[in-house]
């Protein structure tokens, strides 16, 4: 930008800079590199953001931030509320750590301590030319303007947020920056200093005055609109107090003064989002005389809502060690990860994590000064959904489903004292979702009584209980094992030609023991099932689907014309619901989309685009994926493209599970890639996610447009014994 001559800062302001900065690095390193890992975690992301901003004398550099916001399209201006913002990064933005890597800015020269806030590019070039004087000079970590903005609350949220930022804000900041530039002494740039480090500081220890102060208040409206907000809500008493603490203490007297006057034996859930959250709920819990009973910790995920698990050793333990996946990354951070997960087996800081997440809730009641303290006859009595928080002699994980329209919270209960989950619940949040509870509830209880014992054993037993308001949820016994997503996505697994054919193996070998115990009659195989149908329907909008349709009707032509016997079917077979002790299957669960009779293939192929599907997820962007030569990251499905065209052993196993399949379900091994193709049209049909679901078809339109020819050498290994046996007799069924 054309702005003038730059005006640098003056010796005793660059001197500052190096030394601030400078010892601030050394200091601040922990802090950082912990702040880094939450970012990368919460935002699924580069922990660090890089952003092209305008510097001294209007010549663009590279800014620095730790990321607090998902990477997502929206306006270049945050105001308050937007959605884009993770809960970690309400925390870093109001304690103002995101802002910690920008002293490397400082340290290079690109910044200075205090100046104005350097502003994007797009956004200063929309600035009056009589107001683009600002850029001639550095901008600063801190500023007038910047400080006054965050004392006032920050932009509130509107219609056309940049237009009310460029209108309203920038006028009154560029005045108030102005004011300091035009007369920078060492008094003024000290006392900007030690006003902005004086205001870190109050927000980190919740001193801070707000001019939001804390409430109490029960929940109102449907119950199931806090499925994405705040789940908890869907777990506790309709009658519950709702208690926000704020970071005022002069706010928590108020709200200390309001719990004392609510009856003895009131149910309180207390939240708190903040750093010093452990001592600060704690501490208001004592004074305002509520008795504890339970407190959970909440776990970021890379799309909200959150994990809770209950502030337990071995709870937190199993949720680390046994439940979580290490998110997407590079190979570097991925290891690191890796090697932390496997040290938790062994010396597991529970008592550390449980300290310092940020973000909790406590369930309580206040107390009587002439009653003690009782279990509620509920808590002690059948399953209901919303006492899962406060079930007797169990600790809770909730675990948050946010698949519209079919949400669901999934809460494993663990008998105290115990490392593994006894019981797992299923609370629907809509009623697609409870039509998908009650079915799967008819699904089990009808494969109890057609498998046999060694199968049964990995199915879920279940019941059914009808929760407070009548909505059904779906209780059944937790199986043994972890899911073998914990070990897709460790360290070098799916790089890992023996790691990879033991999860193909395990998968295959519990198919082909269900397919042979519920075996029927043939028939042809029918991977259509609507299909062609539904995207007709749903992708109407899209250029690709004239094209698309007659492909697909033409694969599964080709289907039909092998058959296989009717099975029962799982529907969604991925390996994120299988269950794995060692090399074996040891649980098969969520099966929602099954059916008592339909077509075995369908959940061959489920589980082999998508185990082929995140191939790349710890890889970066455009480069190369480790253990699978050809196969590059950054394009979304290149994993099952790699898998159908590509060369290597992955691909070989890929084409050599779907085809062994066919020639054990009796069809012909040939048509491996027309039901590939199928698989593919499939989950584009029936996932619950839009976006996920179009991303499918488009993959499904590139692929079958291609002549792909068949290589050459295709070895078909296939075992005698893996043949489909007849469906066994009344004598080995159970009851």
């Amino acid at each position: 930008m054309d702005v003038g001559d730059p005006i640098p800062p003056g010796r005793f302001r660059r001197s500052l800079d190096i030394v601030v900065s400078g010892s601030s690095l050394v200091l601040l390193s922990p802090l950082m590199l912990a702040a880094w890992i939450g970012a990368r975690l919460s935002t699924g992301a580069s922990g660090v953001y890089r952003q092209v901003r305008v510097g001294e004398g209007g010549m663009a550099f590279t800014m620095l931030k730790f990321r607090s916001m998902r990477p997502s399209e929206g306006p270049e201006v945050t105001a308050s509320g937007d959605r884009r913002i993770t809960r970690l990064g309400h925390i870093l933005r109001a304690t103002s750590i995101d802002e910690l890597p920008q002293l490397v800015n400082v340290l290079r020269g690109e910044m200075t301590l205090v100046g104005a806030r350097p502003e994007t590019v797009g956004l200063a070039q929309r600035y009056p030319k009589e107001l683009q004087t600002v850029f001639r000079h550095r901008p600063g970590l801190t500023g007038p303007a910047q400080l006054g903005m965050r004392q006032g609350g920050g932009m509130a949220a509107s219609d056309d947020v940049e237009s009310q930022y460029l209108e309203v804000q920038v006028p009154w900041r560029v005045a108030e920056d102005m004011d300091y530039l035009s007369r920078p002494t060492p008094a003024r740039t000290v006392t900007w200093i030690v006003g902005t480090a004086a205001y870190v500081a109050g927000s980190v220890l919740g001193k801070r005055s707000v001019k939001k102060r804390g409430h109490l208040h029960a929940p109102s409206g449907p119950r199931s609109s806090y499925a994405h907000r705040s789940p908890w809500q869907l777990l506790t008493s309709p009658s519950a107090i709702q208690i926000d603490l704020p970071s005022s203490s002069a706010s928590r007297h108020e709200l200390q003064r309001q719990v004392r006057d609510l009856s003895p034996g009131t149910e309180v859930v207390v939240c708190c989002t903040a750093l010093t959250s452990h001592w600060r709920t704690r501490r208001f819990a004592r004074e305002a005389g509520i008795d504890m009973v339970r407190e959970y910790v909440a776990i970021p995920r890379l799309a909200p809502p959150p994990c809770y698990v209950e502030n337990t050793p071995l709870t937190l333990r199993h949720f680390f060690t046994e439940v979580s996946v290490l998110p997407g990354g590079g190979p570097t951070i991925s290891a690191l990860l890796a090697a932390a997960k496997q040290a938790a087996r062994f010396v597991f800081p529970a008592a550390l994590i449980g300290a310092l997440a940020p973000t909790r809730l406590m369930v309580g009641r206040v107390s009587s000064p002439t009653t003690a303290f009782s279990v509620s006859p509920a808590a002690e009595g059948a399953l209901e959904a919303s006492r899962l928080l406060d079930v007797h002699d169990m600790e809770a994980i909730v675990l948050a489903m946010s698949k519209d329209p079919n949400a669901k919270l999934t809460v494993l209960l663990v008998p105290h004292g115990q490392s593994k989950p006894a019981l797992a619940v299923k609370v629907p949040t809509t009623e697609v979702a409870e039509g998908s509870v009650v079915a799967e509830r008819r699904l089990l209880a009808a494969l109890q009584m057609r498998l046999p014992p060694q199968l049964l054993v990995t199915i879920p037993r279940s019941t059914e209980v009808v929760g407070a308001e009548g909505s059904p949820i779906l209780v059944v016994s937790a199986l043994p094992g972890s899911p073998m997503s914990t070990r897709y996505h460790g360290w070098r697994h799916v790089a890992t030609r023996s790691a990879v054919e033991s999860d193909f193996n395990m998968a295959g070998s519990w198919l082909a023991r269900f397919h042979a115990a519920t075996a029927g009659e043939q028939a042809p195989i029918d991977m259509d099932g609507g299909v062609a149908d539904i995207l007709s329907s749903r992708f109407a909008d899209d250029p690709a689907i004239e094209g698309a349709l007659p492909q697909l009707r033409a694969t599964h032509a080709r289907l039909r014309k092998s058959t296989s016997p009717r099975t029962a079917v799982h529907g969604d077979f991925w390996f994120g619901n299988l269950l794995a002790t060692g090399d074996q299957i040891s649980g098969v669960i969520d099966w929602e989309s099954g059916a008592i009779s339909g077509e075995p293939l369908r959940d061959v192929v489920r589980f082999a685009i998508t185990y082929a599907l995140y191939l790349d997820r710890h890889s970066p962007a455009g480069g190369q994926v480790a253990g699978h030569r050809g196969l590059r990251s950054g394009v979304w499905g290149s994993g099952i493209e790699f898998a159908l065209d590509g060369t290597g052993w992955f691909s070989e196993l890929f084409r050599q599970f779907i085809a062994g399949s066919l020639s054990r379900l009796g069809a012909d091994p040939a048509r491996w890639r027309d039901a590939a193709l199928a698989g593919i049209a499939e989950v584009a049909a029936t996932a619950d996610h839009g976006a996920f679901a179009r991303l499918h078809f488009q993959l499904f339109a590139r692929l079958a447009g291609r002549a792909t020819q068949l290589p050459e050498k295709l070895a078909l290994e296939i075992p005698s014994a893996s043949a489909v046996a007849p469906a066994p007799t009344e004598s080995t069924r159970t009851a």
